[in-house]
């Protein structure tokens, strides 16, 4: 036996040593890193295969008790890890995340085989390297750089224990075992995989919101001077930049001095600084400046949220807030039936951050980039969470489906069809999960019973609807319905005339016609409407009454009456309804008679 102190001997040294060529390696761990694999690629890249458990349950699709709901926060680190763990933030951030990640992806695809916990026991960490001499290494928390010792971690001392042969053939025995009990471990090697692709994706969502976050907020990082206490007081910190853009005439241009340090910072360039030289000092004495490490940065202003005009509390970030599009992706996968159809969507968690951030319960949500419709899924998770009437426009090219991938062999030709689908089967999915604990509170006798989302959301859903309105409409944009009729008296023949009946293009149907109206009309498209046989023909009504509409041909006067005495605010025909002028013009006096305040028009 031997201990390895991960200071002056460590753990990635060792391995380096063992993982011999064609080796079979069997690792148990909280977390893995594709750090951690870089830093090992080369013995990796030799030895013949990788079983790897996660020690609690990781990209499992089981529900958890709501008792239990802590568990998430870790369960959401340990899958975020994949990419980075919170101490390898340095590694994430110098630009090589793509290659390490498109490496390690090809490596697990031909080595390498992924294993959850999906019960709440915990299991032990180990290493087992599996060659002509075993080794064994316990305990061990992780398979990330802190734990191979390349990385420094939160932790003062991390000391692990090796194991020679014959001693390591119980933990052999123990990991074969747990390796073949179907009840107990979950196979969840393609959303490892799902997870790693996201990082090496061109121009990775996930990798810019990191990036972008990190470098916003990198002077404050290595300074808890810095940093927001925290956005539940009255007090909370806010850094605001303070300079202008133009100078009034004061003196307001010279050197800001750190009275600590005795840096000296000049104002911007073509700018100044926000306060004279008197109004400044006050600041400097009451400890209003934030002075970064670097002279080349920028001091700031510490305001405190009290004293902002706010309707939502300050935040400093996301990042340890919200998931990443490993969230998003996954939550697609699960609700396609474990179908990978859509790579690199959007997080549901951080949609719903930057919805409740900004916006109220009964406003109107617009995404212009909508993808796999993930912002509708959230606003339709908000309305079930608080009661919300929230509305969502999702706008998207109908971009096409590769005709290799499993999104079009599953039969959706263009973006747009994945993402309808998902608003179809995410409001199904809420609404039956709203039913099922409705039912359970009625049972239980307790109106206050709330429910948990499964385990791909991590939400709340508290029990303010019966149902959940998830009907939504969708159009594209289109030309007019009407023909384009260009040609003037000398131009038209008689053999032209009978293609000139009717003013409408043939391949347009009812719904096309209605909508068309309510445009012309000025009317909102969300407006409900039904349709009903009326007297033999079809008739369309809107919002009760703001607008009805009949098509057909030879249209009885009976059902003309009787929409006239509904007295609907408009009423709508099409040319071709009426055989002869005296038919449509008797239609113009039926209204004057019974319903002379509707407006009635024939297209």
């Amino acid at each position: 036996m031997e201990l390895i102190d991960n200071v002056r001997h460590l753990l990635k040294d060792d391995l380096t040593d063992e993982l011999q060529p064609h080796a079979n390696l069997s690792i148990a761990a909280a977390s893995f890193s594709m750090y951690a694999f870089n830093e090992l690629k080369k013995q990796l890249e030799g030895i013949d295969s990788l079983r790897f458990i996660f020690t609690s349950p990781t990209f499992t699709t089981e529900k958890t008790p709501k008792e239990k709901r802590e568990f998430y926060i870790l369960r959401l680190d340990r899958e975020r890890a994949v990419c980075g763990s919170e101490f390898e933030i340095k590694l994430r951030n110098e630009m090589t995340q793509q290659a390490v990640a498109r490496e390690c992806a090809d490596w697990i695809r031909k080595k390498a085989s992924f294993k959850s916990n999906r019960m709440q026991s915990g299991i032990q960490g180990f290493i087992y390297v599996q060659k002509e001499t075993p080794a064994a290494y316990t305990p061990l928390n992780g398979f990330t750089t802190v734990d191979l010792g390349c990385s420094r971690g939160n932790t003062l001392s991390s000391f692990i224990t090796k194991i020679d042969y014959p001693e390591t053939e119980q933990l052999l025995k123990t990991f074969d075992n747990l390796w073949n009990d179907a009840d107990l471990l979950q196979d969840v090697t393609d959303q490892v995989l799902s997870c790693i692709s996201s990082a090496y994706s061109e121009n990775s969502p996930e990798f810019i919101y990191f990036v972008t976050l990190y470098n916003i907020f990198t002077e404050f990082l290595d300074d808890k001077r810095f940093l927001c206490r925290g956005h539940d007081t009255p007090d909370a910190e806010l850094a605001t930049a303070f300079n202008r853009e133009t100078h009034d005439g004061r003196n307001m241009h010279y050197d800001l001095i750190d009275p600590k340090t005795g840096n000296h910072y000049k104002p911007n360039y073509n700018r100044v600084w926000a306060y004279i030289p008197e109004s400044m000092q006050k600041l400097l004495d009451e400890n209003r400046v934030i002075f970064p490490r670097d002279a080349e940065k920028r001091p700031m202003l510490k305001r405190f949220a009290s004293e902002l005009n706010l309707s939502v509390d300050p935040f400093s970030t996301w990042i340890s807030d919200v998931g990443l599009n490993t969230e998003g992706t996954r939550a697609v996968y699960r609700i396609f039936d474990n179908m990978n159809l859509f790579n690199y969507a959007k997080p549901i968690s951080l949609i719903e951050k930057i919805i409740g951030q900004v916006l109220n319960n009964n406003d109107i949500i617009l995404d212009f980039f909508s993808g796999s419709a993930t912002t509708a899924h959230a606003v339709m998770q908000l309305n079930a969470e608080d009661g919300g009437t929230r509305k969502f426009i999702m706008v998207q090219l109908p971009e096409e489906c590769d005709e290799q991938s499993e999104a079009y062999k599953a039969g959706y030709k263009t973006i747009c069809d994945i993402g309808k689908e998902r608003i179809r089967r995410a409001g199904d999915k809420i609404n039956a999960e709203l039913r099922m604990h409705n039912d359970e509170s009625k049972k239980k006798n307790d109106p206050q019973l709330s429910l948990t989302a499964s385990d791909a959301d991590n939400f709340e859903l508290s029990i303010t609807h019966s149902e959940l309105d998830i009907g939504f409409r969708v159009f594209k944009v289109d030309d007019s319905n009407m023909k384009d009729v260009y040609y003037s008296a000398e131009e038209t023949s008689q053999q032209m005339l009978s293609g000139l009946e009717s003013n409408i293009k043939e391949d347009r149907t009812d719904m096309d016609l209605l909508y068309g109206c309510l445009l012309d009309w000025g009317l909102p498209l969300s407006l409900p409407h039904t349709s009903e046989t009326l007297d033999g023909v079809t008739v369309h009504t809107v919002n009760n009454g703001a607008l009805i509409a009949c098509f057909d041909a030879d249209i009885p006067e009976s059902a003309i009456r009787t929409i006239a005495q509904r007295k609907p605010l408009r009423a709508v025909f099409r040319d071709s309804s009426f055989a002869t002028s005296p038919e449509k013009i008797n239609v113009t006096e039926i209204f004057k008679t019974i319903s002379p305040n509707t407006g009635v028009k024939v297209i």
